[in-house]
């Protein structure tokens, strides 16, 4: 879809399952600063999860 939309950019998150933005600060950061002031990621962007499959988040 990348490919598809000029002026476009793709981050991707490496990681397991959907909805990317739960999982990743990277990825919160990288969408919030696209919110704010309109600067897209690099290029090749990869964000990580930051946790593990089946982790339990901090409480």
């Amino acid at each position: 879809m990348h490919d598809l939309l000029p002026n476009s950019a793709l981050l991707t998150v490496d990681g397991v399952g959907h909805g990317a933005l739960l999982f990743s600060s990277c990825a919160q950061d990288a969408t919030a600063q696209y919110l704010l002031t309109e600067a897209v990621p690099p290029p090749g962007t990869v964000c990580g999860q930051d946790l593990a499959p089946f982790d339990q988040p901090p409480a």
